[in-house]
């Protein structure tokens, strides 16, 4: 999407009243033409004449301007001002020629401000009336106008997150229900919780904090448990709330929460992946031979190195520790185990461990990713 650029500052009086304008002389300066009635009226000589001069002279050139737009805008977005547009919104310091019946159609905000206002008393611009729309920034408004406007441009190449929640903002302000939907639906995308898998990895702690923010800001709850568990797993925000708890922005409320659910996710992690594999006998051949007796070292798979009681969990124990997969699935315990499920499962069956052992522990993993991931719903209630 192209940079929306700003044309360079213009003339300061850019309310340009009708009254006013047929008062400019050649030089188009005001003053000027306002000095030379003053000299005319003092060369009459008569004091009733200046007096009279005078009184119209402090007279405003034109309507008087309402509370809220006496601050005049410093530039015209380029971009979006319409050589046949009808109405003039100025946010912040810049101005956007747009269209009323358009504008009042999507925004309920807009539609509002135009129904409350006869126009009465109202600055101009280019013959526009001038609005001022507050609470809203000049950068959020030009996305939002982009997806409201022209919304093709993004369909070969959908909003970034930080458009999106851009545009987000200022739907939610502006109260326009139709770029607002588009807007949740691509951070949806971003940010998705329906599945526990957590699909594009990990997140950068900066951003969950802000889809955080967002989500409330917006009241957009389903972006918070995605946002959420990426905070309960990254390591670098943890590490920046012990060194700096006032720059991690988040209310105590957020945090406790967050602790709390990082205490219980790695304790019910450890249970489960210590737990070791409890294969059916008539499947396991190393439960076979354990069972009658024979020789380990004549049997296939699970024979060789794993027995039945004590030496089965020693073994499986044992396995988690040098591989690693007990630290580190502590900092991330739902991460992990799609880890488990998909990448390590290879490692378990070169150590040994036959298909039928293996998959009691797929089905244990894959109901904990479900279970787990549920439970954050009940943390982010706290």
């Amino acid at each position: 999407m192209s940079t929306i650029k700003d044309e360079p500052k213009f003339d300061p009086s850019l309310f340009d009243m009708e009254a006013d304008v047929k008062q400019q002389d050649g030089t188009g300066s005001l003053a000027a033409a306002d000095g030379r009635k003053r000299k005319a009226d003092a060369g009459a000589g008569g004091a009733a004449g200046v007096d009279t001069k005078r009184t119209k002279t402090d007279e405003p050139a034109g309507p008087s301007t309402p509370q809220g737009d006496s601050q005049k805008p410093k530039s015209k977005c380029a971009a979006f001002w319409y050589e046949d547009g009808n109405v003039v919104i100025v946010v912040e310091e810049t101005a956007f020629k747009l269209y009323k019946a358009r504008l009042s159609k999507f925004s309920t905000y807009f539609e509002a401000m135009f129904a409350n206002d006869a126009e009465q008393n109202r600055p101009t611009m280019e013959g526009c009336p001038v609005y001022r729309a507050e609470g809203v920034a000049v950068s959020d408004f030009k996305q939002f106008l982009e997806a409201l406007e022209t919304p093709f441009v993004f369909v070969s190449k959908p909003p970034s997150q930080d458009t999106a929640i851009a545009i987000l903002r200022a739907s939610q302000q502006l109260g326009c229900q139709t770029t607002r939907s588009f807007a949740v639906e691509r951070l949806r995308a971003i940010w998705p919780n329906d599945k526990p898998r957590l699909p594009g990895g990990s997140r950068a702690f900066e951003d969950a904090i802000m889809i955080m923010q967002v989500s409330r800001d917006c009241q957009v709850p389903q972006l918070r448990k995605r946002a959420f568990y990426e905070l309960v797993r990254s390591a670098p925000f943890w590490t920046t709330l012990r060194e700096n708890r006032q720059a991690v922005g988040l209310p105590d409320s957020d945090v406790v929460a967050l602790l709390s659910a990082r205490a219980e996710l790695q304790n019910l992690f450890m249970v489960l992946i210590l737990e070791p594999p409890q294969g059916r006998e008539a499947e396991c051949p190393g439960l076979q031979a354990a069972k009658q007796g024979g020789d380990p070292k004549t049997a296939k798979l699970c024979a060789p190195r794993i027995q039945k009681g004590w030496g089965r969990k020693a073994n499986w124990v044992m396995n988690m520790y040098e591989n690693g997969d007990l630290m580190v699935g502590k900092t991330d315990p739902l991460g992990h185990l799609q880890k488990l499920l998909t990448e390590r499962l290879k490692v378990f069956s070169n150590a040994g461990w036959c298909s039928s052992c293996l998959q009691d522990r797929v089905k244990a993993w894959q109901d904990a990713q479900v279970k787990w991931w549920g439970m954050l719903d009940d943390w982010l209630k706290t």
